[in-house]
């Protein structure tokens, strides 16, 4: 629970960003993401970031953001980093949850929303 912070209306565009600092103490969350649907585990990520980016006008910004808002981001930059947040895991938990990224990886997969899997 983020009782302290507000994400309803929370709307933020970044353009290029880059994640200058992780700092704060270290917390665990429950993550997942789309692109692995019904796949979640518990990932450990610093509590505050100061990133600079280029906002909607294409000025550049600079703040720092905590909490939740500070784990989305990261999560979100990993993606363009070209990591998912299962590469975050042990190596053993990783292979406890291979079977079920093999079928995500075939089609094979419940999902509520259109997903697209390349031809291998």
């Amino acid at each position: 629970d983020f009782p302290d912070e507000e994400l309803d209306n929370f709307r933020l565009v970044l353009i290029n960003p880059i994640i200058e600092e992780e700092f704060g103490d270290d917390f665990t969350f429950r993550e997942g993401c789309l692109s692995l649907p019904r796949i979640s585990d518990m990932i450990t990520r610093p509590s505050k970031i100061i990133v600079t980016y280029f906002d909607e006008n294409w000025n550049l910004q600079e703040k720092e953001f905590s909490g939740i808002k500070a784990r989305i981001i990261q999560h979100e930059c990993d993606h363009l980093d070209g990591k998912l947040w299962i590469d975050r895991l042990s190596p053993i938990k990783r292979k406890l949850i291979q079977s079920k990224l093999d079928k995500i990886s075939k089609g094979i997969v419940y999902h509520e929303y259109d997903m697209k899997f390349s031809n291998k």
